[in-house]
């Protein structure tokens, strides 16, 4: 770990970060988070965007 001018243990979000990296490292090695992201994309709802109605922009 590098030397910081704060140097603390690391909280919870920076270790479920790290699990979360070694994980997907482990997972899917060299496609990383691409890899990941390909696989979640599949398991979620797709969603549409409503239509911007012309009034919507503005010059």
């Amino acid at each position: 770990m590098s030397s910081n001018e704060n140097d603390t243990a690391p909280s919870g979000s920076d270790t479920d970060l790290g699990k979360l990296i070694a994980k997907v490292d482990d997972e899917h090695g060299e496609d990383g988070a691409a890899a990941m992201a390909d696989q979640l994309r599949g398991k979620v709802e797709e969603t549409e965007a409503e239509p911007e109605a012309p009034g919507d922009l503005e010059d």
